[in-house]
């Protein structure tokens, strides 16, 4: 990708929409499910519907970081890995792996350089990986706010050449 291109991606709850340089078009349904995962900024929050089955389960290294190791099945072929800071208690890996007939596959979103934004802890560095490293990448935050309001048209796919 080249230095400066603008890309945006949107999700407004039902259909997700891509816009860059050479226009904007809808996603097809699975790339529409891909972005509605991402729209959870910080998986973690959805913990709690796998608190009563997650298992801590050893001490693991993530990026030099000594971290404990969590896991919960999600479903019969996919199982949710949480790899938490031992000394921060901060998540440095998300990593949901599907268990295929031709093995398994991974697919893992690490967490870094976290920084307070209104007395909350906020990974600044967030990168995406996947069997496929098209499917991957790197998001580098400057700035983060919380609670600003904003406009729900930002929501709504753009108008313009598709």
């Amino acid at each position: 990708m080249r230095e400066g291109m603008q890309f945006s991606h949107g999700f407004n709850g039902t259909k997700g929409w891509m816009s860059s340089p050479r226009g904007t078009r809808e996603l097809p349904g699975d790339e529409g499910e891909d972005l509605k995962k991402q729209a959870h900024f910080f998986p973690i929050t959805g913990m709690e519907e796998l608190v009563s089955k997650l298992h801590v389960r050893e001490k693991d290294t993530v990026d030099g970081a000594v971290s404990y190791h969590l896991s919960a099945p999600i479903d019969e072929h996919r199982t949710q890995n949480y790899y938490l800071d031992s000394a921060t208690g901060l998540l440095l890996r998300d990593l949901i792996v599907t268990e295929t007939m031709i093995g398994n596959i991974p697919e893992q979103v690490d967490y870094s350089d976290y920084r307070t934004v209104g007395g909350v802890k906020v990974p600044f560095v967030i990168r995406i990986s996947a069997v496929d490293p098209r499917d991957g990448s790197t998001y580098r935050f400057n700035s983060i706010e919380q609670n600003v309001p904003i406009d729900e048209a930002k929501f709504e796919m753009p108008r313009g050449k598709k």
